[in-house]
């Protein structure tokens, strides 16, 4: 049975003002962003348990030529995307 993925309120807070950040930048930057994003969100729900836990369950994957990581728990067929966080944030619970 495949993973599915929830984004909690938070996350999708993130990926909004992400855009925003980068919209205003360049666009295409923030195309390019959310392209890896999305490869990566592809391999989060194909093999979440190959990345480390780094906060008692939580797990991070960072993406490839920025520097976010995307930060989730994995809950029985559920990956829940907690915050997609610079990498110089903290997560706060």
């Amino acid at each position: 049975m495949p993973f599915q993925l929830l984004f909690t309120a938070k996350a999708d807070y993130d990926l909004n003002k992400i855009k925003v950040w980068y919209d205003n930048i360049n666009p295409k930057l923030t195309t390019n962003l959310f392209v890896e994003l999305g490869l990566e969100l592809v391999l989060i729900k194909r093999t979440p348990l190959i990345y480390q836990i780094k906060f008692a369950t939580i797990r991070v994957a960072f993406l490839r030529g920025y520097e976010y990581g995307i930060h989730f728990i994995v809950k029985e067929q559920q990956i829940i995307i907690l915050r997609v966080l610079h990498n110089k944030q903290y997560l706060k619970k």
